[in-house]
């Protein structure tokens, strides 16, 4: 700058401001090269003839290029959010049927607990032993009480000569002798 003042040469800064680096002929060569050619086209400031685009057109273009991807931009994320939320919704009714099916299962189980248990109770009832109702709380308790029961002096075991009329003298294949229920009780 001292060196171009001391020579007394001026520069009109309106000439800088209209100054296009592309059409300057000392550059040319360089604009010339393939691949800077091919970066100007793609950044469109040549066209695919070599032709300068002019300033107005170039920010034109420019301004359309950011609108398009600003666009494709609140697109893209609105199909995000639409499809974030459709996630949402498929993991809150998978939750949902998961938990229906828990408390289905929930039930049953519960349903089953008082059904053993009444059955257990009725059972109680039913087998009633000289010291009152039986414990039958496990279940080798339950298969003591029952093998007990068919042990037991209440199964008598009936002669051939103690059956009904009409029955052979051997009885029903059971070479005349065979235990009563121990369901019944005589």
């Amino acid at each position: 700058m001292q060196s171009e003042r001391s020579r007394g040469v001026t520069v009109d800064m309106n000439s800088l401001e209209n100054y296009n680096i592309l059409a300057d002929h000392h550059l040319a060569h360089f604009f010339n090269s393939p691949r800077v050619k091919q970066h100007l086209i793609k950044s469109g400031l040549i066209t695919p003839g070599g032709e300068i685009v002019p300033e107005k057109d170039f920010r034109s273009e420019l301004i359309r290029k950011s609108r398009q991807e600003a666009a494709l931009k609140a697109y893209i994320r609105t199909l995000t959010d639409k499809a974030v939320e459709n996630e949402r919704n498929w993991q809150s009714r998978l939750r949902r049927s998961i938990e229906d099916i828990r408390n289905s299962q929930r039930i049953r189980k519960i349903r089953a607990e008082r059904r053993q248990k009444r059955e257990m109770e009725m059972l109680k009832t039913i087998l009633f032993d000289t010291d009152g109702l039986v414990d039958l709380e496990t279940e080798e308790e339950r298969i003591f009480h029952n093998t007990e029961l068919l042990c037991s002096p209440v199964n008598k075991v009936v002669e051939s000569s103690d059956l009904s009329k009409g029955q052979s003298e051997k009885g029903n294949g059971h070479f005349g002798k065979f235990p009563l229920s121990p369901w019944k009780r005589s």
